[in-house]
């Protein structure tokens, strides 16, 4: 079973940075949603690298702070399409002697474009679209809202 946390409030993920004073890796995180909120037969899972996210807690094990990954995909046209997820409040513990932890966590998908090298097409789109708020940076990324934390139908 798992743990309530519903005693712990929720945080804005880097409001309390200066409240961690140990870290840990995250072995392959995992993320995984309903395509179909409420078919619990529609979860899809997405494997992020090995050790690319952290766990920020204090010496109690209470989890401030998640860091999340960010995955890339090149492409020989408009450059590498970026694609990161963003956690916007976090509650949790972390139990070192048993070597477990949970968390409960709001996400936000964030894709935006980075033109690389010298590819003239994708630095020309990058002038003119970036300009017009279309995502070839990262302030103007698509933004795609998870749901709240402990409220798996809502934003």
């Amino acid at each position: 079973a798992s743990p309530d946390l519903s005693d712990l409030p929720i945080t804005g993920n880097l409001d309390n940075i200066d409240k961690i004073t140990r870290m840990q890796k995250v072995n392959w995180p995992q993320f995984s949603w309903q395509a179909k909120p409420g078919d619990e037969s529609s979860r899809l899972y997405q494997i992020f690298a090995k050790d690319i996210s952290r766990i920020g807690y204090d010496d109690t094990g209470r989890i401030w702070s998640i860091i999340c990954p960010q995955r890339g995909f090149s492409s020989d046209i408009l450059g590498t399409l970026m694609l990161e997820v963003t956690v916007t409040g976090v509650r949790g513990w972390v139990d070192e002697p048993s070597q477990s932890a949970y968390a409960n966590m709001g996400v936000e998908g964030v894709i935006w474009i980075e033109p690389t090298g010298n590819n003239v097409l994708a630095k020309a789109l990058e002038k003119v679209l970036d300009s017009k708020n279309f995502p070839f940076s990262k302030a103007n990324a698509v933004r795609v809202k998870g749901h709240a934390v402990g409220k798996p139908y809502e934003e």
